[in-house]
């Protein structure tokens, strides 16, 4: 908890402005989250030099929590997101279904 918990999510300033003015974002302010201008975070510091990917981390984490029950295994990442994080834990969500229906391994 102490290395990930205070990764801030983060975005482009261009996709900020995009979801603002999509109504998204109202209550937040660059000091909640991370958003990238040119010259780097905008009204704001990283907490850690690599506190974007801590922040992935934590996001594959959530993820993957969502299963509701251990990983035994590695999990590798490689740009990864919420949506192809969702996407492996609906596969491996329908693949322990199946062994549990079929009680063996395929």
């Amino acid at each position: 908890m102490r290395e990930l918990a205070f990764a801030r999510t983060f975005l482009l300033e261009k996709e900020a402005a995009t979801l603002r003015a999509a109504g998204y974002g109202s209550r937040t302010s660059t000091r909640d989250l991370l958003i990238f201008g040119s010259g780097g975070p905008i009204d704001n510091e990283l907490r850690a030099a690599d506190e974007c990917a801590r922040h992935k981390i934590l996001d594959c984490l959530g993820d993957f929590a969502l299963l509701g029950c251990d990983i035994h295994g590695q999990i590798s990442a490689y740009r990864s997101g919420h949506h192809l994080n969702r996407s492996i834990v609906r596969k491996l969500a329908a693949r322990a279904s199946d062994l549990g229906r079929s009680g063996r391994a395929a």
